[in-house]
């Protein structure tokens, strides 16, 4: 009974995990957007708005690199835009192993079994036979550690971008 208490604690764990990381990941989407909107000056905010509202994350992160290629930010901004561009690059795919993936909760090598969300990279029928051969060591593991990293960078690129939103909402606000 032990043991099934901390299998249900591990994966609790896991799903807390997971809600914390689909919260920050609609932050950040709320963000991209926003910056769109100020972007896209000759476009009502609505209409930005609604052109988003059904598309996946990486259409968005797209747009986003699309609209704010076009704006005449100052250098400073230009370069923090730049390495959040990278740093979305880097999140998609987390995000979509993470978002599309499946849980299981295994224990390698004797050690009391983990939770873990695997995702299903594109065009490899192999994954889970990946997972269970490297002990869950592989790219499209995402054990609790894995999915905060994810939580904690989907904050660190809103962190990025925010302060610079917030300066075009000044410019319009004057």
């Amino acid at each position: 009974m032990a043991e099934q208490t901390e299998m249900d604690s591990n994966l609790d764990e896991l799903h807390q995990a997971m809600g914390e990381f689909l919260t920050e990941c609609s932050n950040l989407e709320n963000v991209l957007i926003t910056m769109m909107m100020f972007c896209q000056n000759k476009r009502h905010f609505t209409e930005v708005y609604l052109d988003m509202l059904n598309e996946t994350f990486g259409t968005r992160i797209k747009e986003f690199k699309k609209s704010i290629q076009s704006y005449a930010f100052s250098p400073e901004h230009r370069a923090a835009l730049d390495t959040a561009t990278q740093a979305l690059d880097d999140l998609l795919p987390r995000r979509n192993m993470i978002v599309h993936g499946s849980t299981y909760q295994v224990g390698f090598a004797g050690a009391p079994p983990e939770a873990y969300r695997v995702g299903i990279p594109k065009g490899d029928p192999d994954f889970l036979n990946e997972f269970m051969k490297q002990s869950g060591n592989v790219e499209h593991s995402f054990p609790v550690a894995r999915v905060r990293q994810a939580t904690a960078d989907c904050k660190s690129i809103s962190a990025m971008i925010t302060p610079i939103t917030n300066h075009l909402v000044q410019l319009v606000a004057n």
